[in-house]
């Protein structure tokens, strides 16, 4: 049975409060992957809601952004939850994951960048949930389409795995490369 490592959590609490200070150099983005394990999602989700409450304790900007409610409020806007959509769907699959994999991803980040637009360095956005995007939306992909015009500090609690510099999303597939730090 996997475990939660106290340790490394500890080390992310501490980049943040760093980062949202000005006290910690940025180099590309301000953007941290917390990866765990799958198994561990509901600690992770009980983890990160005290992981704001003790940023918001210390005077820190922060909030928590479900991925998973942002997804379904994309699909229901995308018109994807209509019965029509559904029948649809049903008939022609391959055809309606590639599409959603490109709007969807189009349409969190999009709402993504509006949401967090006015922020800067110093308030941080917590992302979680980020498992209920496999397979349409890649997490990579988000942080990528947002990073030229969100410049909150933004933390992914990442459901996979690591080698080196590449993460795997639910220890599936070969790994993608991510600018933000992982942790």
């Amino acid at each position: 049975m996997p475990v939660w490592d106290d340790q490394r959590f500890k080390k992310l609490l501490d980049r943040i409060l760093a980062t949202v200070a000005g006290k910690r150099p940025v180099i590309d983005v301000p953007y941290y992957v917390y990866v765990y394990e799958p198994a561990l999602e509901q600690t992770a989700l009980d983890e990160f809601e005290k992981l704001e409450a003790m940023l918001r304790a210390k005077g820190v900007s922060v909030e928590t952004i479900s991925l998973a409610t942002w997804m379904i409020d994309s699909l229901e806007s995308l018109g994807c939850l209509a019965e029509a959509f559904l029948k649809q769907e049903a008939k022609q699959r391959d055809w309606v994951k590639q599409d959603l994999e490109r709007e969807l991803t189009r349409e969190i980040s999009s709402r993504l960048k509006e949401h967090l637009k006015d922020k800067d360095i110093s308030h941080c956005a917590l992302f979680v949930r980020a498992g209920a995007l496999f397979p349409f939306v890649r997490v990579s992909s988000i942080l990528s389409s947002i990073e030229a015009e969100v410049h909150a500090t933004i933390v992914v609690a990442y459901p996979g795995s690591r080698d080196g510099t590449h993460l795997r999303f639910l220890n599936e597939g070969d790994g993608v490369y991510y600018r933000a730090e992982i942790i």
